[in-house]
């Protein structure tokens, strides 16, 4: 189950998904994302860690520059700490 309030970790703290931290369920609520391509962002991100922006999406196989709208993308974060 999504985790819904705007302190979520999962949503970046202001209302946003964050595609480092969001859970398949999470990821699923943005327009263009199903369960497919959530459970790919979660993949990818367990192999190569932490995206560092929301464009690094593009990286995946599969996730071209159209795949998402500009709202989905709006939507989105990516929320890191440097090493």
């Amino acid at each position: 189950m999504a985790i819904q309030g705007p302190e979520s970790e999962e949503r970046g703290g202001y209302g946003m998904i964050d595609i480092n931290s969001a859970e398949k369920e999470a990821l699923m609520q943005v327009p263009g994302i199903d369960a497919r391509r959530a459970q790919l962002i979660i993949d990818y991100r367990n192999q190569h860690g932490p995206f560092i922006n929301v464009e690094d999406i593009h990286n995946i196989p599969g996730f071209g520059k159209h795949l998402l709208s500009a709202k989905a993308r709006s939507m989105l974060t990516a929320t890191w700490k440097a090493a």
